[in-house]
């Protein structure tokens, strides 16, 4: 088609260039198959068929983004970025033109790309119904995904599926009470001001925001509203 020549030479020539034919040489050397997310991808879409009958099973689709995305949604495809999982020593994470941060670098793993992968199916159905913009209704929707990707994949640790480490995870438990008490202190709970209230869902090295210990979990609100 017309549109489709006219992204052709582009296409071709981010194929062609010599950094994306190395990325791509590294990625498949850490993923020679997909036959473990091909499985696993299966058993969850099973569920999700018997759960939403009336719901088409989206195509799944791995391609190498240069860092850019972990996944991206189009119409019913999910495009997952394998080079946004190649391990948490991969070099190139810390090199000084990408630098992420170790927070997220300790989650460009392999181990998360179904839990990944199934909260973007859950964002695609959940989010355009989402039009309460008050911190409650986005702890709720937030807390919401978690579900759906537990019930989709029942085998995911929690500390996967949160994003936590066991210490992290065990400090959720042990202080939901505290956060329930200091999120109602701090009156944020039915603002609509996302500026504000961001900072509880964010992730981070910790849940930066005042009167929260740096000993915190990262994005306490997420736990709060599961």
């Amino acid at each position: 088609s017309e549109r489709s020549s006219y992204y052709a030479p582009s296409l071709k020539g981010f194929i062609a260039y010599p950094g994306i034919q190395m990325l791509k040489h590294e990625v498949d050397s850490v993923f020679p198959n997909l036959d473990f997310l091909e499985a696993d991808l299966g058993k969850a879409m099973y569920r999700y068929q018997k759960e939403f009958p009336e719901t088409k099973v989206p195509s799944f689709v791995a391609f190498i983004s240069e860092f850019g995305y972990a996944h991206v949604t189009y119409d019913s495809i999910i495009g997952i970025g394998l080079d946004m999982y190649l391990g948490s020593n991969y070099p190139i994470y810390k090199a000084p033109s990408i630098e992420f941060p170790d927070f997220m670098i300790n989650k460009l793993r392999k181990e998360y790309i179904l839990p990944n992968t199934l909260k973007a199916i859950g964002i695609g159905r959940f989010e355009p119904t989402l039009s309460d913009k008050r911190f409650i209704a986005m702890m709720l929707f937030e807390g919401k995904l978690r579900y759906f990707v537990k019930q989709l994949a029942p085998q995911l640790s929690d500390t996967l599926i949160f994003g936590y480490t066991k210490s992290q995870l065990e400090w959720c438990k042990q202080n939901e009470g505290m956060v329930w008490k200091h999120l109602s202190e701090t009156n944020l709970l039915f603002s609509t001001e996302v500026g504000q209230y961001m900072r509880y869902l964010n992730d981070g090295p910790f849940t930066i925001a005042t009167g929260v210990p740096q000993e915190s979990a990262p994005a306490m609100a997420v736990y709060t509203g599961y």
